[in-house]
């Protein structure tokens, strides 16, 4: 309802805010800073993934393309990581905590992604907007296919989470990984990621309609 400015200036600080938690329970060994940070991480990152999508006009080859940037800096962020946990585990949290601030500034004194509403009419403009999006939101959720497709995200996004907690704990306990090698294989896997949304995603949409693709997923 206030425009995509202050929901990307939002989450990239509530970003920075939960990397400022991690970096305090790190820094304390208390784990409550560092559940709320992830969790307060959580909640901005998939924010931002819904204003991003609603930022990309351009169908899905865009969205690919933006979804390959994010494996990129995964896979970046983790080798980064590793590496420097070599050394102090404080200092990755303290760098990612500096780097956090530039999407904020970005964010400050980027372009307009939308129009803001009339200043005569601001108010008025901004409830209907947001009375317009509920009314989609309750809209979508009468179409079974779109309840399909919601709940085989939200267990696919359950599964994931399941299968990288134990999966971290599995290499940690078998095979003695330390922090350092754990962030190189993540930093695999964001370049698997980065890989697959950049070549195989457009193969898929240029060869086959949404449905099959989503089937195939």
């Amino acid at each position: 309802a206030h425009g995509r400015r202050l929901g990307l200036i939002a989450c990239t600080a509530s970003n920075m805010a939960g990397m400022a938690l991690l970096l305090t329970g790190n820094l304390t060994g208390t784990i409550v800073f560092s559940c709320a940070g992830r969790i307060v991480q959580s909640v901005c990152n998939r924010s931002l993934a819904g204003l991003t999508q609603a930022a990309v006009k351009d169908g899905p080859r865009h969205m690919a393309l933006v979804r390959s940037s994010v494996g990129l800096g995964f896979a970046i962020g983790n080798a980064l990581g590793g590496l420097l946990t070599t050394d102090s585990a404080t200092l990755p949290l303290a760098l990612a905590c500096a780097i956090s601030l530039v999407p904020v500034v970005l964010a400050l004194v980027g372009p307009q992604l939308s129009a803001p509403p009339a200043a005569a009419n601001g108010h008025a403009n901004g409830h209907a907007e947001s009375a317009s999006a509920w009314t989609a939101l309750a809209a979508a959720l009468k179409q079974r296919r779109m309840c399909a497709i919601m709940l085989i995200f939200h267990i696919s996004g359950f599964s994931f989470h399941v299968f990288t907690s134990t999966w971290s704990a599995a290499l940690r306990a078998r095979m003695g990984y330390s922090p350092a090698q754990f962030g190189y294989m993540l930093a695999y896997v964001g370049w698997s990621f980065a890989l697959t949304n950049l070549f195989v995603v457009p193969l898929f949409i240029a060869l086959a309609p949404e449905t099959t693709m989503l089937k195939a997923a």
